[in-house]
C-alpha cells in the first residue's frame, strides 16, 4: 500500500516544486501540505474505503486551491500597488524601488492557477473509478 502512496505523491513533486517557486507558502506549509496529502493518500488506499476520507481529501485540496487563490490576489495587488507608486513618483525614485521583490520576480505567467489545479486534479484521479463506485454502493 505504502508504494502507491508514494508512487502518487512522486507524481506530483514537480507540481510541489512549482508551489514552492511561486513563494505564496513558506517552506514549513509546502512540507505540512505534502505531509496532509499522503495522510490522505493512506486513507485512500486502505482495503476498506470509507466515503468521508474522500470527501474530507477534496475539502482539504479545495480549501487549499482557494487559500493559494486569495494570496496569489494579495500579491498581485501589492505589486500593482508599487508599480502606480512608481508611477506618480516619476524616475527620481526608481533606484529605490528596482530592489523590490514584486516589480521584477512576480510574473503573471507564474502566478497563474494552474498549478493548484493539477494538485487537486491528480489528488481527486487518486480515486479509482472502480473504488468511487464501491463507495456510491454504500
Amino acid at each position: 500500500m505504502g508504494e502507491f502512496v508514494e508512487e502518487s505523491l512522486e507524481g506530483l513533486l514537480s507540481v510541489f516544486e512549482q508551489i514552492g517557486e511561486l513563494q505564496l507558502f513558506t517552506s514549513k506549509e509546502l512540507n505540512t501540505f505534502i505531509k496532509r496529502c499522503r495522510q490522505f493518500e493512506y486513507r485512500l488506499n486502505k482495503k476498506q474505503k470509507i466515503p468521508r476520507d474522500f470527501n474530507l481529501y477534496a475539502e482539504y485540496l479545495c480549501d487549499f486551491l482557494n487559500l493559494l487563490k486569495l494570496r496569489r490576489t494579495r500579491v498581485l495587488k501589492r505589486r500593482r500597488f508599487i508599480t502606480e507608486e512608481k508611477d506618480k513618483r516619476g524616475s527620481e525614485v526608481e533606484e529605490n524601488y528596482s530592489e523590490r521583490v514584486y516589480d521584477g520576480e512576480v510574473d503573471d505567467n507564474i502566478m497563474n492557477l494552474n498549478v493548484a489545479r493539477a494538485v487537486v486534479e491528480q489528488g481527486l484521479s487518486s480515486v479509482r473509478t472502480h473504488d468511487a463506485a464501491e463507495i456510491r454502493l454504500l
